[in-house]
């Protein structure tokens, strides 16, 4: 990518990165490993036009997410609606992402239209994150 001058890499990380959550430790921490990666790398190649971001998702309707909350639709109601003893939040948005959803953040990040955007990460979780 570099030596054709362009190029974008997209990693899709988890929004544990930023979000602490009981019961996700090691995880979260590599996540957030992995999202600090990128960004820094970011920086090695970006004046030759190659971008680097990352899209890290918070809930979203994928089979692991029926697996972690056994109980479907409690356990969606639950990432929705968050939980004190645990330290989530919840969804502002009141609904949880589909895949779509990331698919179509990662695109955008891929695509022209977001050619001048680097080292950053796209927060695709309906405001869980509650990021400033």
């Amino acid at each position: 990518m570099v030596t054709g001058a362009a190029g974008a890499i997209v990693a899709v990380s988890w929004n544990a990165a930023k979000l602490p959550r009981t019961g996700t430790a090691a995880y979260a921490a590599s996540e957030a490993a992995a999202t600090r990666y990128v960004r820094c790398l970011g920086l090695e190649p970006a004046a030759a036009g190659v971008r680097c971001n990352v899209v890290p998702p918070g809930s979203t309707e994928t089979p692991v997410q029926r697996v972690l909350n056994p109980v479907a639709a409690a356990g969606r109601e639950a990432a929705l609606r968050g939980d004190a003893n645990t330290s989530r939040v919840g969804t502002p948005m009141g609904r949880l992402a589909e895949p779509v959803d990331v698919a179509e953040a990662v695109s955008s990040l891929l695509s022209d239209a977001a050619r001048h955007i680097t080292t950053t990460d796209l927060l695709v979780d309906g405001g869980a994150s509650l990021r400033d």
